[in-house]
C-alpha cells in the first residue's frame, strides 16, 4: 500500500476533512436530542422546529411519535402531534 500524500495526512490531522454529515442533519440531530431535555419549553420548541423544517425532517418521525404519545406535558405532546402532521403532510 502506498503512503498517504503529505497534504492528505495534514488535512486529516488538522480535522479539516469534509464531514459526511450535512449542517441540516446536524440540526435535526440536535433537535431530536432536545426532545429528551428535562425542560418542557425546550422539548416543545424542538418539536415545533422539526415541524417547520423544509424539506421535512422525516428522520425525526420516530422520536416525535414517542413524544406525541408519552410526554408528561400536554403542550409538548400537542407540538409533537402538530409537527408529525406537517411532516407527514396530513
Amino acid at each position: 500500500m502506498a503512503p498517504e500524500p503529505f497534504w492528505k495526512s495534514l488535512v486529516r490531522a488538522l480535522g479539516l476533512e469534509k464531514s459526511s454529515v450535512s449542517p441540516r442533519d446536524r440540526e435535526i440531530e440536535k433537535l431530536v436530542t432536545d426532545l429528551k431535555d428535562p425542560l418542557p419549553d425546550r422539548r416543545r420548541s424542538a418539536a415545533w422546529s422539526l415541524g417547520k423544517m423544509k424539506p421535512v425532517a422525516t428522520t425525526a418521525i420516530e422520536p416525535l411519535v414517542v413524544i406525541a404519545e408519552k410526554d408528561p406535558d400536554l403542550s409538548v405532546r400537542n407540538s409533537a402531534q402538530w409537527a408529525l402532521k406537517r411532516i407527514r403532510g396530513t
